[in-house]
């Protein structure tokens, strides 16, 4: 059975205004379906130790360095294992990440339960690096 038999309301191509341009390595949150479509969507948030973060973004890199740049660009998101992060501030080896008030950004602190996405793999100096980490965000 095919996808589109199961889930009749999957486009390809620009589905709306709803989605936004996705940096790589950012974390993302399930965010509402966009118009016409039956599958929630994943956007970046400027919110720290959110719990509707699912993981981070992983590709494809477009030509603008993005992973996504509109609409109905489609993103792989890794929910489990090892990958990239871009953080907001220095951080050392071990540190727990979950989302921070910096969009597009993975930060540190005492995340709220259910809002931990992994565990950073190596330290970070400073905002903007990107370092890889273990992803455990189910």
């Amino acid at each position: 059975m095919a996808v589109g038999e199961l889930l009749p309301k999957i486009f390809e191509g620009p589905v709306g205004p709803e989605a936004t341009a996705i940096d790589l390595w950012a974390p993302v949150i399930i965010v509402a379906p966009g118009t016409g479509e039956d599958l929630a969507r994943v956007a970046t948030v400027a919110g720290a130790n959110s719990v509707l973060c699912i993981g981070i973004v992983v590709g494809p890199i477009r030509a603008s360095g993005k992973a996504a740049d509109a609409a109905g660009d489609k993103v792989n998101v890794c929910v489990f294992g090892r990958c990239k992060v871009k953080v907001a501030a220095a951080l050392t080896v071990g540190a727990m990440i979950a989302t921070s008030a910096t969009a597009g950004k993975a930060g540190a602190g005492t995340p709220a339960i259910g809002a931990v996405i992994g565990k950073l793999l190596a330290a970070s100096g400073a905002d903007g690096d990107i370092v890889p980490c273990f992803v455990d965000a189910a």
